[in-house]
């Protein structure tokens, strides 16, 4: 729970949840192990050549709201890219939604999240992706059946409500992973 809070996709199956714990969070467990993450402070995260992912295993509200708050800043300031989404968005600090995406597992809760002032990220059926779209939602560039399509860090939508959440539409993905 300290992980992913409430989420819903815990609370059904292993299989739901789009976090491959045995792929994703062992890999990159096994890669601190080997050294490959060296210690950083922030400003030495904004001055490297790479996008960021915050809580790629667990909500961004995790995490000090004025440490996300300064490292997107300045991520913004130095033209960088991150991503984030926040699956406690009804009930975190609203604040997180100037740098995260309200995960959402319904259109009726993307719908809601839009209303209460964030930018949906609504990973869905197949078969639901065009009632999504239906309801002012776009779809994510990448495709999983499409080598060339552009990656998470190199498309940088799912920012927040940066621009402003009236301005910038939620996005809708088909489950994959």
């Amino acid at each position: 729970e300290s992980v992913c809070g409430g989420c819903s996709a815990r609370k059904v199956n292993d299989d739901w949840c789009y976090v491959q714990i045995h792929y994703s969070v062992l890999g990159v467990y096994r890669a601190y192990k080997r050294g490959k993450y060296p210690h950083a402070d922030s400003s030495e995260v904004i001055a490297s050549r790479h996008s960021i992912r915050l809580g790629s295993y667990a909500n961004p509200s995790a995490i000090p709201i004025e440490v996300n708050i300064g490292l997107t800043e300045g991520m913004r300031q130095a033209g960088k890219r991150w991503t984030a989404y926040e699956h406690e968005w009804k009930s975190c600090d609203p604040l997180v939604s100037t740098f995260a995406m309200a995960s959402c597992e319904t259109v009726t809760d993307a719908i809601e999240a839009k209303n209460a002032g964030w930018r949906p990220y609504l990973t869905c059926k197949p078969s639901e992706v065009e009632e999504a779209r239906a309801a002012g939602l776009v779809s994510c560039p990448y495709d999983a059946e499409d080598v060339s399509s552009p990656q998470c860090s190199d498309c940088g939508l799912c920012d927040g409500v940066q621009g402003g959440a009236d301005k910038r539409p939620g996005i809708v993905s088909p489950i994959h992973g």
